[in-house]
């Protein structure tokens, strides 16, 4: 499978460039000559353009205050720990959560997967997703979880924990 590092290598830019010419994104000026040559490399070595990750979308947050259950895995799946928090804002694409109690009370400095498990109205709804963001106000951590599964159809369940 051809990377895009491989394209930039070829291509004698960045990464970024790369990444940026294939995806289009508005904002970055580059010659006609850069764009062409990106996507003929693209072409000629077999990229697959179905490896082009999603631009990073400003989802729709919405305030939440509930609270779930968490359980933190390690990328065996083992389980680190489980403990409670708080869901402070939400959208399609993840959701912060602060006042993280944990059982075992540290969390992790390795990658991890997080459960969150809500009671909404048609039971429980368990979404995973990866630590994206860490922040420590006075004392308090709070996290930016991203999805690893989800969409406009998981939001509405999710949603029906505070309604």
């Amino acid at each position: 499978m051809v990377t895009q590092a491989e394209i930039a290598q070829l291509a004698g830019i960045d990464v970024s460039s790369v990444s940026k010419i294939l995806n289009r994104v508005q904002g970055p000026i580059f010659r006609e000559e850069t764009i062409r040559k990106v996507f003929q490399l693209a072409d000629e070595l077999g990229f697959s353009f179905e490896q082009l990750k999603h631009r990073h979308r400003k989802d729709e947050r919405r305030k939440a205050g509930f609270p779930s259950k968490l359980a933190l895995y390690a990328p065996d799946e083992s389980l680190i720990d489980r403990g409670r928090c708080i869901v402070a804002d939400i959208a399609i694409g993840g959701a912060s959560i602060t006042e993280i109690e944990l059982q075992k009370g540290k969390l992790p400095l390795r990658p991890l997967t997080i459960t969150l498990d809500f009671m909404g109205k048609g039971g429980p709804i368990e979404i995973r997703g990866q630590v994206v963001r860490m922040n420590e106000t006075n004392g308090s951590l709070s996290l930016g979880i991203a999805f690893q599964e989800g969409g406009p159809a998981v939001l509405e369940q999710i949603a029906a924990v505070g309604g």
